[in-house]
């Protein structure tokens, strides 16, 4: 047995000073019992109670090492203390100190919750009994502390738990029983308190993943760490719910499995949400693919994140050489500055986007481009970025101004036809008296001369009229004709001038099919082309080249043929050059009507066909080349 002085040391390792409260009412009790406390070197201090109001009040006050209580006290016997000390302070040891033995009175006060009981005239026990309930004291605190502690832990993390509505799972390995909480009953649909064995979960999974379910949580065992599980739970009603599940194995001493305790989230509305994603997604795409337009997806700064294959297509490029800036490579130069910041500036304000600008194709074709764009918003309402469309709507502007031009020579036409009905009649009574007054014999050669000059040009003035009514009295009716031949049959025309002015014809031919065309219109156009290369080259033998090809234009894919005539003459000015189209305007002084190539570029522009014109001066090399592209099947 231990000495009273080491059960000091022992005491004194868990208070420095013992707090006893006495219930008694008698000094002479209470002295004995002090003493034996200080003879064993328990130091303490006390406090005195004799009824119910003050032991409560006494308790309430302070906390209490041990109270010990007598059987002297008339108003405060000792089972009511008892039960006092009980209610308000459970923990505190409580001793009783006895007159005379009774082993009946004492049991009863030990079953209500005494923890000893001593007789007054031996209390050589004391000290160590002191000692015995201090440290039973102590352990059951602290064991009333741990367990509150778990209890609050238990509770944050159900709270916790609920808050997130996870469920809460642990598995024990020994008795092969996995437990569940409420929320993994309602989760599964299973009543609340079902015995959940292995097999019986294993059950409730869907076939389709409880192999690789399986895998994750054998690998966590067997490495002791941490499972991810992500799988169907399929419940009794039918009803298939996606759970993400996470485990924590925790092993005993000696490194075997103890447990395994875990988390489970029902994901199914995240699973189903992402799914409508990942087919909306596949929608767009699918649509985005198909669109007859293109599409594109850019940030506020106008870098572009996506194009559909149509843009592509559109931009003659891919999509890796589009994105970010490298879309505005194709911009025409005067679009560039008002297409970016008329879309900067829309975007900046959260508003859609219109406009018409030009691509500048490799080739070195202009198509015609309407843009427009939106601006989308992230759930805060801030603007973060564009998605917009694109349309190639250069034939649809083509059509515009063919109808607008049509429109305008239409006008032109009829003035032409009022202006030739006009001049015409006066022109032939003119024409008459002209004639009259050479015929006379009373005219002399001077005023005969003078007459002879006005008849040419009166000759000229009619020419510009008829050549007016020629062009818009064109046939309606068009034919399939060979080139080859219009050009033959056109240069038919100029046997004796090439034979005189020496010049030599070579012809470059590819086979190319009939074309359908108002033949003689474009004889028109051909008899005027070759006119003016045999004029370019008077004066000294030269070289006419004639070419055919069969073309395909990048932008729209339309077969074309291609007509070319060459000459080797002196060329001409860029000036000139820039102008010859214009109506009226010539080089040849007053053997010109300046209306050939005007009236040549409409015929050709009506057939939905193109005509250009290469030059260059003697110094240079000289010559001059004009090609003109016919649509196979015409576009009226």
């Amino acid at each position: 047995m231990p000495s009273s002085r080491s059960a000091v040391a022992q005491v004194s390792m868990s208070c420095a000073v013992l707090r006893v409260l006495f219930l008694d009412d008698r000094e002479t009790d209470i002295r004995p019992i002090r003493h034996v406390l200080e003879s064993a070197g328990l130091p303490h201090i006390y406090r005195v109670v004799a009824t119910g109001t003050q032991l409560r009040r006494a308790l309430a006050s302070s906390d209490w090492d041990i109270v010990i209580c007598g059987d002297s006290v008339q108003e405060l016997p000792a089972l009511v203390s008892l039960q006092i000390v009980r209610e308000l302070a459970p923990a505190i040891p409580f001793l009783l100190i006895c007159e005379k033995m009774c082993d009946e009175h004492a049991d009863t006060l030990v079953k209500a919750g005494a923890q000893d009981y001593l007789q007054k005239d031996d209390l050589t026990r004391l000290p160590f009994v002191v000692l015995r309930e201090l440290r039973t004291a102590t352990e059951r605190r602290t064991r009333m502390q741990t367990e509150f502690a778990l209890r609050r832990s238990e509770e944050r993390i159900r709270l916790a738990a609920g808050a997130a509505s996870l469920g809460i799972w642990s598995y024990n390995i020994a008795a092969n029983v996995i437990d569940w909480d409420a929320q993994c009953y309602a989760v599964a649909g299973i009543p609340s308190g079902t015995i959940i064995t292995p097999e019986l979960f294993e059950s409730l999974i869907h076939p389709d993943d409880r192999v690789r379910r399986r895998e994750a949580l054998t690998e966590a065992i067997r490495q002791g760490s941490e499972a991810r599980m992500e799988y169907r739970l399929v419940r009794p009603d039918g009803g298939v719910r996606w759970i993400l599940s996470h485990g924590r194995v925790y092993l005993h001493e000696d490194g075997t499995v103890k447990e395994i305790v875990g988390v489970a989230s029902d994901i199914t509305d995240r699973q189903v949400a992402e799914q409508a994603l990942r087919a909306s997604e596949a929608r767009f795409r699918s649509l985005s693919a198909s669109s007859p337009v293109g599409i594109f997806q850019a940030d506020l700064q106008a870098n572009v994140s996506y194009t559909n294959p149509r843009l592509q297509e559109i931009w003659h490029m891919n999509e890796p050489e589009i994105l970010g800036r490298g879309w505005t490579a194709r911009i025409h130069p005067d679009d560039v500055s008002r297409l970016v910041e008329g879309w900067s500036d829309a975007s900046s304000r959260g508003s859609s986007f219109e406009i018409e600008y030009r691509l500048l194709l490799p080739d070195g074709e202009t198509r015609w481009i309407f843009g427009r764009s939106t601006v989308f918003f992230n759930e805060a309402g801030l603007p973060m970025g564009t998605i917009g469309t694109v349309d190639d709507i250069t034939d649809r502007r083509r059509a515009e101004e063919s109808l607008r031009r049509s429109e305008k020579l239409a006008a032109v036409g009829k003035l032409a036809s009022m202006i030739a009905h006009e001049i015409n009649n006066p022109l032939e009574a003119v024409t008459n008296f002209i004639y009259l007054a050479e015929t006379s014999t009373e005219v002399n050669e001077e005023t005969q001369s003078y007459l002879r000059d006005a008849q040419h040009e009166l000759q000229r003035v009619s020419q510009i009229a008829t050549q007016t009514l020629q062009f818009h009295r064109q046939s309606n009716r068009q034919t399939r004709t060979a080139p080859s031949q219009l050009l033959e049959s056109a240069l038919a025309l100029f046997a004796r001038r090439l034979n005189e002015q020496q010049i030599t014809v070579e012809r470059d031919f590819a086979d190319v099919p009939a074309i359908l065309i108002h033949a003689s219109d474009i004889r028109q156009v051909l008899v005027n082309l070759l006119s003016n290369a045999l004029d370019a080259m008077a004066g000294t033998p030269g070289k006419l080249r004639l070419q055919l090809r069969r073309v395909s234009t990048s932008a729209d894919g339309t077969d074309r043929v291609r007509i070319t005539v060459a000459d080797t003459g002196p060329g001409m000015e860029s000036a000139v050059k820039a102008r010859v189209f214009d109506a009226f305007f010539t080089t040849k002084g007053e053997k010109g009507s300046g209306l050939g190539l005007w009236v040549s570029g409409e015929i050709i522009a009506r057939h939905g066909g193109r005509i250009q014109i290469r030059s260059r001066k003697a110094e240079s090399g000289g010559g001059t080349v004009i090609s003109f592209t016919l649509p196979v099947n015409s576009f009226e």
